[in-house]
């Protein structure tokens, strides 16, 4: 069923009003990606990679995907069981650890998650839907969907969390860059039910 886009709180409805210090301290980050760099920022899912720079348009490691969702889904990172992946740095094994038992990540290998390697759209797509059971069909016109990939990318499309690239190809194989990361969870939590059935307008960006 289409996500009804609503406030998820007033905290997050105050934060579209007023201009936040973390994207003004951020000198790369365009105007399309302020909000959602505010909405990362602000709750404590994502730094930037310097005090003065997000990584907009750096392509984001499936290890640092995992820490932001653990963090946006408020898991219990404390009780998980080790998830056995050798790859992972100590900072981000106890989110690597809840993800994997939520069942929203798998490895690469039995003992590989492959930390350091880019998080593809198509896995982008996979992991968004596992975490937050979206589901719905939509048509389009994509000819790079792998069968492994198209009911997680229908049911993106169908949410209106994304758009793909142009009219015919999703990107399924490329890299999503971390500004392209936040814009996503921000347009999901923002299509959440909150406490009041005011609308909020759609966030316009590049994805």
């Amino acid at each position: 069923m289409k996500i009804i886009r609503k406030t998820l709180t007033l905290m997050i409805a105050s934060f579209l009003i007023m201009t936040s210090e973390a994207s003004a301290s951020f000198t790369d980050v365009p105007a399309p990606y302020k909000a959602p760099v505010d909405y990362m920022v602000d709750n404590g899912f994502s730094g930037g990679i310097s005090s003065t720079q997000f990584g907009v348009q750096l392509s984001i490691k499936r290890v640092d995907a995992a820490v932001m969702l653990a963090k946006a889904l408020k898991l219990n990172v404390q009780t998980a069981p080790e998830s056995g992946f050798t790859d992972v740095p100590a900072r981000a094994q106890k989110e690597v650890n809840a993800m994997k038992e939520a069942g929203i990540i798998s490895g690469k290998t039995a003992a590989s998650f492959g930390a350091n390697q880019t998080l593809t759209r198509g896995e982008m797509a996979l992991i968004l839907v596992r975490a937050y059971k979206l589901s719905g069909t939509a048509q389009h016109r994509f000819t790079d969907v792998p069968g492994r990939y198209r009911q997680a990318v229908e049911a993106l499309l169908a949410n209106e969390v994304t758009y793909g690239k142009t009219p015919t190809s999703f990107g399924t194989a490329e890299a999503i860059k971390r500004g392209e990361f936040a814009l996503l969870l921000y347009r999901i939590a923002m299509a959440q039910p909150g406490p009041e059935d005011e609308l909020i307008p759609e966030v316009i960006g590049i994805n």
